[in-house]
């Protein structure tokens, strides 16, 4: 049986047998435990590195930097060089060979030096958690005026997120998520406190500066289709607050 799931969980669970394919080749097949538990070839070390591990959760979770090349027409070299952190000048010139490795094989010029990549790799996944809060927010509050009465919906609330770090807020409906997310997205503003994203407040961000914290701060819904009508098309979906 051939399993092919984006998900490296659903592998682990299901699966004797792995192949990591990336650029439209196998960059590295073999036992999955083994594979897993070792990753040989950098873009494999890349998808280990950038999911959470419910054994370690103060881990980093990184991501893997750029995206993926164009093969139209493929690279010379490796199709993985660009993005690859321990890519040398040969990796970009000359297609990698497959090297042998136990029952594993693995498309990479370095692949027999798989276990101290691996061990550097694992050093920065474990580093400790940067001391200054990407996003710091102080004793914010955000009232609204009904009908000649106030509606305090959040009040004097306060937290830190570390960079690396994964943060909850739960809370019965009506409890006050969904105007604290609005809040910290900039989509409405606090009647009092402070909001500061990467050390400067996030009301004072205009032009090019308000851009990158757009792409930076952006919310995703659980349940999209509690959001969007799947019978509209794309555009009558994002048109339809607007109008």
């Amino acid at each position: 049986m051939a399993r092919m799931p984006s998900d490296i969980a659903v592998v682990s669970e299901l699966c004797d047998w792995i192949a990591v394919l990336y650029a439209g080749r196998i960059v590295e097949s073999g036992p999955t435990a083994e594979v897993l538990a070792s990753p040989a070839h950098p873009y494999a070390m890349g998808l280990r590195s950038s999911g959470p591990d419910i054994r370690d959760p103060s881990r980093r979770i990184i991501s893997i930097a750029g995206a993926p090349p164009s093969l139209a027409p493929p690279p010379a070299g490796c199709a993985f060089a660009e993005r690859c952190p321990f890519a040398e000048p040969r990796c970009r010139l000359v297609p990698p060979p497959a090297e042998r490795i136990g029952a594993r094989t693995v498309l990479c010029q370095r692949a027999l030096e798989h276990t101290a990549l691996w061990q550097q790799c694992r050093q920065t996944r474990s580093g400790l958690m940067s001391a200054d809060p990407i996003l710091r927010i102080d004793n914010v509050s955000k009232t609204y005026r009904m009908r000649g009465r106030q509606l305090e919906a959040v009040r004097g609330v306060s937290f830190e997120l570390l960079q690396g770090r994964v943060f909850g807020i739960v809370g019965q409906s009506g409890s006050g998520k969904s105007t604290l997310a609005n809040l910290l997205a900039r989509v409405d503003a606090p009647t009092a406190g402070g909001i500061h994203f990467q050390g400067q407040p996030h009301d004072r961000f205009r032009g090019a500066a308000l851009m990158i914290f757009r792409r930076s701060v952006q919310m995703i819904f659980q349940d999209p289709f509690a959001s969007l009508n799947p019978r509209f098309t794309v555009g009558r979906a994002v048109a339809e607050p607007l109008l």
